[in-house]
């Protein structure tokens, strides 16, 4: 628990020296402005939950997730604001029901726009800490985030968005595999079981196309490299035994988890069309995510279906 809480000091630190620099010199009187209320509830397909390599070791899920959160705004001048909030997160999945989850998180985020006018910059850092409650207890523990934003309109109906984003997951509880299991599967019997303690760098670009005034079309690429975890039978682990960081029993996918560093590229394409003047929005998505370890990939395809409403 040590590290998480040492990167999250340090990325409030960051985040806060930001805020005051953003609030000199001051321009205009500094006060809470409007209130933050989301509730959305999403239906997503996935057709490789496990991160399978094989075909015929993949495992498809159907589950709908909620979420609703809570904040508030404080403007510190004319160009910039402080967003500070609260989320609480449901996973129900129909299948798999030990994936059933619980996270709250507490979200800080300092944004400034470079000039007034709909064509100026403006840039968002943030940083975030949570903690997953999980019917899995591998798959249970603290998480930490961090990340910049950059974008700017460049149409009137064009909008383009880079960013950055760090992830720290720790888990609270472990699972083991007996030695003769791992030697036989020719794995280090003194593996780390320590599968769900990952980290994560991630750039992605995103392009917003807004084709009516309530239809908004956006297309993003991300590219991720860091810890990814995948679910195989026993059978299969003997042939990813190099590419193996840790490995443990899966309390909620058949067979065991195991952790590899790889490399992962991530494609979405979403269709959102707002309604009840702006306060409501439906969105379809897909997106298709390709990840390397060595010589192995994964391959996963997601759909869903979103609404959203703002109070």
């Amino acid at each position: 628990m040590i590290l998480p809480c040492r990167l999250f000091a340090k990325s409030l630190g960051f985040f806060l020296g930001f805020t005051l620099l953003a609030l000199y010199p001051m321009r205009g009187v500094a006060e809470w402005t409007e209130w933050l209320a989301d509730i959305e509830t999403a239906y997503i397909f996935q057709d490789n939950i496990n991160q399978a390599m094989f075909n015929s070791a993949t495992e498809n899920e159907q589950l709908w997730n909620s979420t609703f959160t809570l904040g508030r705004v404080y403007q510190l001048n004319t160009s910039t604001r402080l967003l500070t909030d609260v989320t609480l997160n449901a996973r129900i999945h129909q299948q798999f029901h030990q994936l059933n989850q619980l996270k709250t998180a507490a979200n800080f985020a300092i944004q400034h726009k470079f000039g007034i006018g709909a064509y100026q910059p403006w840039i968002q850092g943030s940083v975030s800490t949570g903690y997953i409650f999980s019917k899995s207890i591998i798959r249970e523990g603290q998480t930490v985030a961090a990340g910049i934003d950059i974008g700017k309109a460049l149409h009137e109906r064009f909008e383009a968005i880079i960013n950055y984003r760090f992830d720290y997951r720790n888990s609270t509880h472990l699972s083991h595999i007996n030695s003769t299991k791992l030697t036989l599967a020719k794995i280090e019997p003194d593996t780390s079981s320590r599968v769900f303690d990952m980290q994560e760098h991630s750039v992605g670009i995103q392009l917003n196309s807004l084709v009516t005034q309530q239809l908004l079309l956006a297309l993003a690429y991300h590219f991720r490299t860091g810890d990814i975890v995948s679910s195989n039978s026993p059978g299969l682990v003997p042939q990813i035994n190099t590419i193996v960081d840790a490995i443990a029993f899966d309390d909620a996918l058949p067979g065991w988890a195991y952790r590899s560093n790889g490399e992962t590229h991530r494609y979405s394409a979403d269709l959102n069309y707002a309604f009840m003047k702006g306060h409501a929005a439906f969105n379809l998505g897909y997106e298709y995510s390709e990840s390397h370890v060595s010589s192995f990939s994964y391959r996963n395809n997601l759909f869903r279906i979103n609404i959203n409403y703002r109070f």
